[in-house]
């Protein structure tokens, strides 16, 4: 109460400290995030797990720290002269990897000489069929070709696949969330069976005296044992 003009005059008043400014970080499943922050110019950043009082857990401008779920954090700048800016959120985010099923219709075993499509593929991502919030990339064992079978798209939830050849196929989706970029896969394998039943063989008359070839419309499958015989006094 006894200052003068000119004691004011000696110093500054400290303006208030504006908050740093902070860029969170986000992954796929549990793990490292790395958190940043800066506008601490000569101060010292700081760390909190709380927007107010709390605990410190780190200090300096680049903060990594291992996450199974989302959290925030809070960091403040500290001022050589000891002035304390207001705190600014940062938030390490923790996205989840979608739990994939692949499906093939039917569930069992089909036959080559079925009509094609052999089978109908489809995908359940997090327990929807189909799911359109995500991209889908499809690949095939043994891998597409004109001596295997093909899928008849590899980027859709849900292509049909037709055989040219009798073996197990196994085909792996990998499913990507369109938001998040998180992913997973799923494989489901099925089996083509050889063509069953008996074959058709043309009768092609044949003089007397005379050779004649007969050919069987389709191949003996390799569990199968082809035994041939003739009437009327003929030979094989």
């Amino acid at each position: 109460i006894t200052a003068s003009l000119q004691d004011l005059a000696f110093g500054t008043f400290t303006q208030t400290i504006p908050p740093p400014t902070t860029v969170g970080a986000s992954r796929c499943g549990p793990g490292n995030v790395t958190l940043t922050a800066s506008g601490c110019t000569g101060g010292t950043l700081r760390w909190y797990d709380a927007a107010t009082g709390g605990t410190l857990v780190f200090t300096g401008a680049s903060y990594t720290v291992s996450l199974t779920a989302t959290k925030t954090f809070y960091v403040s700048c500290t001022t050589a002269d000891g002035c304390l800016s207001a705190r600014t959120a940062v938030t390490g985010t923790i996205n989840g990897n979608p739990a994939v099923v692949a499906n093939a219709t039917p569930a069992g075993n089909v036959n080559i000489g079925s009509a094609p499509p052999h089978y109908l593929l489809s995908t359940t991502v997090n327990g929807v069929l189909n799911n359109s919030g995500f991209n889908y990339s499809w690949a095939q064992d043994p891998p597409q070709g004109a001596t295997t079978g093909t899928l008849s798209s590899t980027i859709i939830s849900n292509p049909s696949f037709t055989a040219n050849i009798a073996q197990s196929f196994t085909w792996t989706v990998t499913a990507t969330d369109k938001v998040t970029g998180c992913s997973n896969t799923s494989s489901v394998t099925r089996i083509v069976d050889p063509t069953a039943g008996c074959p058709t063989v043309p009768r092609t008359p044949v003089c007397s005296g005379t050779t004649n070839t007969y050919t069987a419309n389709v191949g003996p499958a390799s569990a199968e044992t082809w035994l041939w015989s003739v009437n009327n006094g003929a030979t094989i």
